[in-house]
């Protein structure tokens, strides 16, 4: 079976997500500014930058696993981010981002549920499969 459009638009979206945010993060890690504005939330701005780092490797990590069928990224990309968006949401207030994540995160949810992708995941059926390969008479 093919995977499905919504699947792989899902899963890039999910790695350049990831990416943009490990770049952020990276790009402002020594700006005095945002370190300044780091130090007056719950935790410290060293846990924060740990927070996201974690973030980054689950986003593109699942999004990476998920262009290759696997069923278990999906599934902990489905329990991470509604976790992340109200532990964020707790930690660092609630805001109008975490309204636009809760969106995009049941967007996701709802494409990464449908019939057919549930089917791709499930591996029902080979994903593009390669040319057969003749035994060996040994």
């Amino acid at each position: 079976m093919n995977r499905p459009m919504s699947v792989t638009i899902v899963a890039a979206l999910l790695i350049f997500m990831g990416a943009s945010a490990g770049y952020s993060t990276l790009k402002y890690y020594d700006d005095p500014i945002v370190f300044n504005a780091m130090e007056g939330r719950a935790l410290s701005p060293s846990v924060q930058f740990a927070w996201t780092a974690v973030g980054v490797v689950i986003l593109v990590g699942c999004g990476v696993m998920m262009l290759r069928g696997s069923g278990v990224a999906k599934l902990i990309y489905l329990i991470y981010s509604p976790i992340a968006i109200v532990a964020n949401a707790l930690l660092f207030g609630f805001s109008f981002s975490a309204i636009i994540g809760l969106i995009v995160f049941l967007i996701f949810a709802f494409f990464l549920t449908r019939p057919r992708a549930v089917e791709y995941f499930r591996g029902s059926a080979p994903i593009n499969p390669g040319p057969e390969l003749p035994e060996s008479g040994a």
